[in-house]
């Protein structure tokens, strides 16, 4: 309950900074607004919205329980624990083939349905900025691109976003641990995305300069 900002996890840190999160994941994301777009109306969309929270829930509550279940393992056998385990991300992967070692295939089983449900996000994500590049982009400057032509480009684009993320990637692995970094990466970006989307709620006389310059300088 202490409400200093600069404490990492209290009560206000992770329930205000939680609220504002949500909005913007579930607010301004492109890739999430492009879900909404692909409802056939917007009364799915917005029962989407609904649903997702229970089931988000669900699994935050799996990840909680995978975590308290991995400490109490480890707290009787610590002499079980590897020793050349460098940061925290490697533990599910290591608790899981440690386990089910004697049981031929379901570790791989786990690891498929792990990396599946990470690559479904990141595929909506490149397609979304290829969109974005793409509409806002190239062809506002290129308006005689035919439509083959705009779907190569997209393609490519997606590839190209594909490897700067793979980039991104190392670099985030030289920051310790992957979840602290994506959070603190989505909280300088979606934060001032979502302020952005504010801003031209509110105050729809503000121009474009002005907008981007105040996400320039609040990122």
């Amino acid at each position: 309950w202490n409400p200093d900002p600069f404490e990492r996890h209290s009560f206000w840190s992770l329930a205000i900074g939680g609220i504002f999160m949500m909005l913007s994941l579930y607010g301004v994301n492109q890739a999430q607004v492009q879900r909404y777009l692909s409802s056939r109306t917007e009364k799915e969309a917005i029962l989407s919205c609904y649903a997702v929270f229970p089931c988000q829930q669900l699994v935050l509550a799996l990840g909680c329980l995978t975590g308290l279940v991995m400490f109490a393992y480890y707290k009787i056998n610590p002499s079980a624990y590897p020793q050349d385990i460098s940061v925290p991300d490697q533990m599910v992967l290591y608790f899981v083939m440690d386990i089910l070692k004697d049981l031929p295939g379901l570790p791989g089983l786990f690891v498929a349905c792990l990396f599946s449900g990470a690559l479904s996000t990141i595929s909506s994500a490149f397609n979304s900025l290829a969109t974005v590049t793409m509409q806002d982009l190239i062809k506002p400057h290129f308006p005689s691109l035919t439509e083959s032509q705009a779907t190569w480009l997209s393609k490519g684009l997606a590839l190209g976003y594909g490897l700067l993320c793979l980039g991104m990637a190392y670099i985030s692995s030289l920051m310790g641990s992957v979840l602290q970094a994506a959070l603190s990466i989505f909280g300088m970006v979606g934060g001032p995305l979502l302020g952005l989307f504010c801003l031209g709620f509110f105050f729809p006389f503000t121009n474009s300069i002005s907008s981007v310059l105040n996400y320039i300088i609040s990122g």
